[in-house]
């Protein structure tokens, strides 16, 4: 959802809105949301302990390693009275696995101490929503309110 003129969806620290339009308290929520630098750097925190989580359980994986290198030799050894041209090809392959069968928990409590960071990540980011929802709601009121109260006049 896009708002005023900017095609873009850059992070702006102000909103444009257009005079014209009356907004609904959904919408003015939907924008400064779209506007605050402090929601966007929690839901990249959140991102990065959701990828924190990933990767500690990569671990547990099997890693597999393929290797393929070739040489070629030309030689020109002497038969009888002539040299002849030799072209002789060599492949070495390898495949290594790499699989780890007893860990002793490290790896587990690596992955709850990620699983902690990803939660309170996510707490986090949920609690900037609330602020935000909180300061929108009572601009806002507080808006309807003068309003009310300068048309009572």
């Amino acid at each position: 959802m896009m708002f005023g003129n900017e095609p873009n969806r850059d992070y702006r620290h102000e909103a444009l809105l257009q005079a014209d339009t009356v907004y609904t308290l959904g919408q003015l929520i939907d924008i400064a949301e779209l506007n605050n630098p402090s929601t966007h750097a929690a839901w990249e925190r959140a991102r990065v302990a959701a990828a924190s989580v990933g990767i500690a359980k990569s671990e547990l994986y099997p890693t597999v390693l393929a290797a393929a290198s070739g040489r070629t030799y030309r030689n020109a050894p002497l038969l009888y009275q002539s040299f002849v041209l030799q072209d002789l090809g060599l492949l070495d392959t390898t495949l290594t696995l790499n699989y780890t069968l007893i860990d002793f928990g490290t790896r587990r409590a690596e992955i709850t101490a990620a699983q902690a960071r990803l939660l309170a990540a996510n707490l986090s980011f949920n609690n900037e929503h609330l602020v935000l929802i909180q300061q929108v709601s009572l601009a806002y009121y507080n808006l309807l309110n003068a309003t009310g109260l300068r048309q009572a006049r």
